[in-house]
């Protein structure tokens, strides 16, 4: 059902009609968004996206997300993980492993938690940032030869929880950032989080 509504009031006696957009219609369309940018910047078309993603994504749904549609955060979610597999697919081998991952936050301006970080040209190289502790969660497991799964395994989480170590948008703490310090050896912690194992 559509939450458009007309308001029937009276001025001077007479009564008059307006149209009054509802709430759905106020928020649904968002104008251009980071997506479209970055798929800009990387030079890859909706069908690339489509074509590299492993999940039912289909042209309509990128092309609404570019143009600024609302959409769910699985949706969302299901683009983040196409885009993010398409620039790897673009990169050479050496570049590949410097890239991070981009956030459903960093596609959609709408979203809460969005900010511009993700399109600083002063990053190094594919936008890391060698001094995040993901990055280095990420440097140390692969220097291990350890894949996701395995290296959370060890450390008794999920291999959502450790996704998202490794793309900062959260930091480990408590006792998995102790097997981490124990796994990767003691120097790897930086001295901020020394405090916080």
């Amino acid at each position: 059902m559509s939450a458009r509504a007309w308001v029937i009031f009276f001025v001077g006696g007479s009564a008059a009609m307006r149209y009054i957009p509802g709430m759905d219609e106020l928020t649904r369309d968002h104008g251009p968004q980071p997506l479209d940018g970055l798929m800009d910047r990387w030079k890859i078309t909706n069908h690339e996206l489509v074509e590299v993603s492993e999940e039912q994504l289909n042209h309509k749904q990128v092309q609404k997300a570019r143009k600024g549609r609302q959409l769910t955060l699985h949706l969302m979610q299901k683009l983040m993980r196409a885009l993010n597999a398409t620039v790897l697919v673009k990169l050479a081998k050496e570049d590949g492993e410097k890239f991070s991952p981009y956030l459903h936050k960093h596609l959609h301006s709408y979203f809460l938690q969005f900010n511009l970080r993700c399109f600083r040209k002063d990053r190094d190289g594919w936008g890391t940032a060698s001094s995040v502790l993901g990055d280095r969660i990420r440097a140390a497991r692969k220097k291990l030869g350890l894949t996701q799964g395995q290296l959370a395994k060890r450390v008794g989480v999920t291999k959502g929880t450790l996704f998202t170590w490794e793309a900062n948008s959260h930091q480990p703490s408590g006792s998995p950032l102790q097997k981490l310090a124990n796994l990767f050896g003691a120097e790897w912690l930086g001295h901020d989080q020394r405090r916080n194992a």
